[in-house]
C-alpha cells in the first residue's frame, strides 16, 4: 500500500543514520548493504506481509523512543530499545514466513 510505500525509506534513512553514528565504516557499509537487499523483489513481498498499518505505527514508536533515548543520552536505554525492535522485526521477518 501506499503508507507500506511511504514508511520504508524513513526507515532504511533512519537505520542508516544510527549506523553512521557509531563512526564505524564496517556499520554503515553493513547497513547500506541491508537497505539495498530491501531494493529486492523477495523483500517487497515481506513487506506486504508485515507491514500493517497497526506494525507501522508500532514500528514508529520503537524508533521515536530510540530516538529520544539517544538525545538523552541514554546509552543503555537507547541499547535495550535496539534489541527489542531488532528481535521484534526478527520476529516479524519469521512469522511472514507462514502467512
Amino acid at each position: 500500500t501506499g503508507v507500506q510505500t511511504c514508511a520504508l525509506p524513513i526507515y532504511s534513512e533512519f537505520h542508516l543514520e544510527l549506523a553512521r553514528c557509531s563512526r564505524n565504516p564496517l556499520i554503515v557499509r553493513m547497513y547500506q548493504q541491508v537497505n539495498m537487499v530491501r531494493l529486492h523483489a523477495q523483500w517487497d513481498r515481506m513487506k506486504t506481509l508485515i507491514l500493517s498499518p497497526e506494525k507501522i505505527a508500532a514500528y514508529n514508536n520503537q524508533h521515536r523512543a530510540i530516538f529520544e533515548a539517544l538525545r538523552q543520552r541514554d546509552v543503555p536505554g537507547a541499547a535495550d530499545l535496539v534489541s527489542r525492535h531488532l528481535e521484534q522485526a526478527r520476529q516479524d521477518l519469521i512469522g511472514a514466513d507462514t502467512l
